[in-house]
């Protein structure tokens, strides 16, 4: 299998890629700066397992939720990447890449959006020992978090530098991005249930508005 993978959704890059048995994992924190790296850390991934675009059985990209430039930048390379050879795309939650800490608990992985919410999705374990999404990806306030929290005994993994004050009374861990094992696994286990499509059928997963739509629409009107 030669696949690409990668995501820019928050302030780290994640890079993968796959020629049969070689492999190639690259991680690099470039925060505001994913327009000026992404492009070079592709073009030295492919290098190190020898794998040309053209070359790809498909590309996989992290959708969001996250930074909504972030998330731009990614898909937007992601599908010039497909265009010259009609490459399949494989499209990944990108909380489920930093859900897999601590796999033996159930767990919320929660990541900063506007003020006073944030981006969400629940996890529980797998008899096999891996994690499985128990919810759909969510943006929701901090209190119908809380609420989610308390009421299914679920650990907090957020996914920054800094525990979220927002929920001081919760047990809290910071979300690393995967092992390369694991990231590849994420990745196998995603192809069981959703098979690479046409890249032009691929959005992203913002769940929110940006700041420029609500001012557009307070200027204008809806």
């Amino acid at each position: 299998m030669k696949f690409l993978f990668f995501d820019s959704s928050s302030m780290r890059l994640l890079l993968a890629a796959r020629n049969g048995d070689i492999a190639s994992v690259v991680y690099l924190v470039c925060a505001n700066k994913h327009g000026s790296v992404l492009v070079p850390a592709i073009g030295r991934v492919l290098e190190q397992v020898s794998l040309e675009a053209g070359e790809l059985d498909f590309l996989a990209c992290g959708i969001g939720p996250g930074s909504l430039t972030g998330v731009r930048i990614g898909l937007s390379t992601a599908k010039g990447l497909c265009y010259p050879y009609e490459t399949q795309l494989l499209p990944m939650c990108s909380l489920d890449l930093v859900a897999s800490r601590n796999s033996h608990k159930k767990r919320v992985v929660v990541r900063k959006a506007r003020a006073g919410y944030y981006y969400w999705r629940s996890y529980e374990p797998s008899e096999e020992g891996t994690i499985i999404p128990a919810s759909e990806p969510a943006f929701d306030s901090i209190e119908t978090i809380s609420m989610i929290l308390k009421d299914n005994d679920c650990i907090l993994l957020f996914d920054d530098h800094e525990a979220p004050e927002d929920f001081a009374s919760f047990t809290k861990l910071q979300a690393f991005s995967p092992s390369a094992e694991t990231l590849f696994s994420i990745i196998d286990r995603e192809l069981e249930s959703v098979q690479p499509k046409p890249f032009r059928e691929v959005n992203p997963l913002y769940l929110q508005r940006s700041l420029a739509e609500d001012n557009w629409e307070k200027r204008h009107g809806s």
